[in-house]
């Protein structure tokens, strides 16, 4: 599912989408311990990063450059489903993390 959220948890997905041709993105992820890491994509490269570790990670943010220049990019994190519950405001999606979201915040479900 996709939602308005920067935690991801083992499995999710995010998704990065610049608003035109860039040379390079990099994606600041921060760890449990507060520690940082960055992951580089170039020119080609899948705009995919997918949280394989067993800790959930925070996206801080991600920028790209063309030529030296800023270049926007977008990103869409894609939460797996866990589960479903339903709360007294409706029914919820649960996230690996047991983070709970209400139907009206998810914008897609993909496979």
């Amino acid at each position: 599912m996709n939602v308005d959220d920067n935690s991801l948890s083992q499995g999710d997905e995010l998704m990065l989408t610049p608003s035109t041709s860039f040379d390079e993105i990099s994606l600041i992820l921060k760890n449990p311990d507060g520690t940082s890491k960055e992951v580089k994509f170039k020119q080609g490269d899948q705009l995919v990063y997918k949280n394989e570790s067993g800790d959930t990670l925070t996206a801080t943010g991600a920028s790209a450059t063309k030529d030296g220049e800023s270049v926007e990019v977008i990103m869409s994190l894609f939460r797996v489903i866990k589960g479903m519950q339903i709360a007294d405001s409706g029914p919820m999606m649960v996230a690996g993390d047991g983070k709970a979201y209400p139907l009206s915040s998810v914008a897609q479900i993909k496979e």
